[in-house]
């Protein structure tokens, strides 16, 4: 499959970033010593981009002989390509080629102790069951081309490109973080000048096209700072698997021939799939926590906001709530997580909310659509996690002044806290904050803390006396009482609610007096 097997490498290195063990930018020098001078400073996320500043396509066999030698190791491999002079300071220029992710997959086998081979099996194709994909010839697996030796097929390929789409979940098994996906299809170049790229020889045809950004392992449609709408990685002998996040799409070709004659014709047919097939009127984008408006996994009990089209009547309807339970269905909408129906808070069509079920719980992935008067958004795959804190602000934007109560009753955003006073502060995406019963209620009464919840002003720990569901507050807002520190002298203050190690927006403040 010769060049998508970049993308392939590129999800092996995210296991590693998720693991904790070593971190995009990490420099070369730290653990590979024989990577000095000009090339100490090279990240993985500058070889898993090609910015290293290796020659890119123009290479010649003579400079890394070792790149078709499957009888040496990853290792001296490496050492070789160490010596090879580069065409351009770390950073500045786009050079796509197989150097920088030979010596980048050698760091990722000192930081996680295995073989590269090992971990691709591993993490990439036992839990994606692909079965009939191959890294290396099983006698000579210890200098695998990690740039384009892999061979694979169309079904195989399709379950990692699944995977892609629904940031990292298959078969209800979490492969990567949903923050792994994120950036591998976010422009990892930066403003790098594109000096060698396949797309260029397109610019004729397709004015724009060779300014195509790279991500970590695949190209990107667009070249913004945020993700990008569309990811693919064409192999040289044809092999074309794409991801469109705005369809909620997956494509494989699965050809043996050449880049110049497959090229202009997958470019054509996933033009052709665009004419034909509509934007979803809602996409992983468009699932925000109510308190943030945030993108992410999504988390027990948590309060959501979906932002599309056609999700519901023109005009904004909100829930009638009887004794405490909300509805599963208002004006004909109805929001399925998993299949079940879930309760509502308000619907329109641009903009929708509702509440998490706790059932949820557990899962690495659920299922999430729309259906408005019979019709359906179609159903997409969105992570779970355990905990996706965040507060609310005062203005409904996430960030500025935190929205809270102070202990006399006025809002912190209008008068500052005293300190030893208690503030109230509210947020959403706390997770089993509370006990749940076998059906899957959570019972009115208080019970102890199933997590350890955790408050930081200006940097310093507050005491949480209290973390539930406030009185007169919407279900799935957490309320938390909170003692403001008597150390802290006045003035405005960062506030961070945490979770199990999971901490809300740091954009937002608390004003104390």
């Amino acid at each position: 499959i010769a060049s998508a097997s970049k993308w392939l490498s590129g999800a092996v290195v995210m296991t590693a970033i998720d693991d904790g063990v070593v971190g995009l930018d990490d420099p070369f020098s730290r653990y590979l010593p024989y990577f000095t001078g000009d090339k100490a400073g090279i990240t993985l996320r500058q070889a898993f981009s090609h910015t290293a500043g290796f020659p890119g396509l123009n290479l010649s066999p003579d400079e890394a002989p070792c790149l078709t030698d499957r009888n040496t190791t990853l290792d001296l491999c490496a050492q070789q390509i160490a010596q090879i002079p580069l065409a351009a300071p770390p950073g500045t220029q786009l050079a796509y080629g197989s150097l920088s992710m030979q010596t980048g997959a050698r760091v990722i086998e000192i930081t996680t102790g295995k073989p590269w081979i090992q971990l691709l099996r591993e993490r990439i194709f036992q839990p994606l069951e692909m079965n009939s994909s191959q890294g290396a010839p099983a006698a000579r697996p210890d200098n695998p081309l990690i740039a384009g030796g892999y061979s694979s097929t169309g079904r195989d390929y399709s379950h990692f490109v699944e995977m892609i789409l629904n940031r990292g979940v298959w078969k209800d098994l979490r492969v990567l973080s949903w923050q792994a996906v994120e950036q591998m299809h976010t422009n990892q170049t930066g403003s790098a000048v594109i000096a060698d790229s396949p797309y260029l020889q397109y610019e004729p045809l397709r004015p724009g096209i060779g300014q195509t950004r790279y991500g970590v392992g695949g190209w990107l449609t667009t070249n913004p700072a945020t993700p990008s709408v569309e990811m693919s990685s064409q192999g040289a002998f044809g092999f074309s698997p794409w991801v469109d996040f705005e369809r909620n799409m997956t494509g494989v070709l699965a050809v043996m021939d050449t880049r110049s004659q497959v090229q202009p014709f997958i470019l054509q047919i996933r033009d052709a799939i665009k004419r034909a097939v509509p934007l979803a009127p809602l996409t992983f984008s468009g699932v925000t926590n109510a308190a943030s408006m945030r993108t992410g996994a999504i988390s027990p009990g948590e309060l959501l906001v979906l932002f599309g089209q056609g999700l519901g009547p023109a005009t904004l309807t909100s829930a009638n709530v009887t004794a405490g339970a909300y509805p599963t269905e208002i004006a004909q909408t109805r929001v399925l997580v998993d299949g079940a129906p879930a309760p509502l808070v308000y619907v329109s069509a641009a903009q929708t909310a509702l509440i998490v079920p706790f059932g949820v719980a557990g899962k690495a992935g659920v299922t999430l659509e729309v259906v408005y008067q019979g019709r359906s958004t179609g159903a997409f795959t969105v992570p779970v996690v355990s905990a996706a804190p965040e507060l609310f602000s005062a203005d409904g934007s996430g960030t500025g002044s935190v929205a809270g109560i102070n202990q006399d009753g006025t809002l912190v955003a209008q008068s500052a806290a005293q300190r030893g006073s208690v503030v109230s502060l509210f947020g959403t995406g706390l997770g089993m904050l509370r006990e749940t019963l076998a059906d899957g209620t959570v019972p009115g009464r208080a019970i102890p803390l199933r997590a350890s919840v955790s408050v930081t002003i200006g940097s310093v720990p507050a005491v949480v006396q209290y973390a539930g569901t406030g009185g007169d507050t919407v279900a799935g807002v957490t309320q938390l009482n909170v003692v403001v520190p008597m150390t802290l002298a006045p003035g405005m203050y960062p506030v961070i609610a945490s979770i199990n190690g999971v901490s809300s927006q740091t954009a937002l403040t608390l004003t104390i007096r």
